[in-house]
């Protein structure tokens, strides 16, 4: 589910079997459901990966990424060392669960880092427009 996207189709680049724009009303929500197949229960060697965006560099320059853990729902940083890998694989540090990551880069469209910013009004015209002036 996303508000930063709409439409009825998943956007490019969502990992995602169905696609849920906010405030799109209970009927689409449910329709998105029912569109999914019955959950598989073929066993996977490795899990499904997750993708996250690079977060820069810690305090020691090293560049990392924050991991969440699909298990236990924790959060920790890894180092990646600036590696060009198209895919990792870390051990949760709570849990110790295998996690399989894949890095987004911040540069890829279909992820964008911010909205566009909201049109600016003048103060001057929200206080004309509050009292009806």
């Amino acid at each position: 589910m996303s508000g930063a996207f709409s439409g009825d189709q998943i956007p490019g680049g969502v990992t995602a079997d169905a696609f849920y724009p906010k405030g799109y009303g209970l009927d689409i929500l449910m329709r998105a459901i029912e569109s999914l197949a019955p959950p598989n229960k073929v066993l996977r060697d490795t899990p499904e990966p997750i993708w996250i965006q690079r977060n820069g560099h810690d305090t020691q320059g090293e560049e990392f990424v924050t991991i969440a853990c699909p298990d236990c729902f924790r959060t920790f940083q890894q180092v990646i060392s600036g590696a060009a890998l198209p895919m990792f694989e870390t051990s949760c540090i709570f849990c110790q669960s295998s996690i399989h990551y894949g890095i987004v880069e911040r540069s890829d469209p279909a992820f964008p880092l911010r909205f566009p910013p909201a049109p600016s009004v003048a103060s001057s015209q929200i206080k004309a427009s509050q009292f009806g002036t």
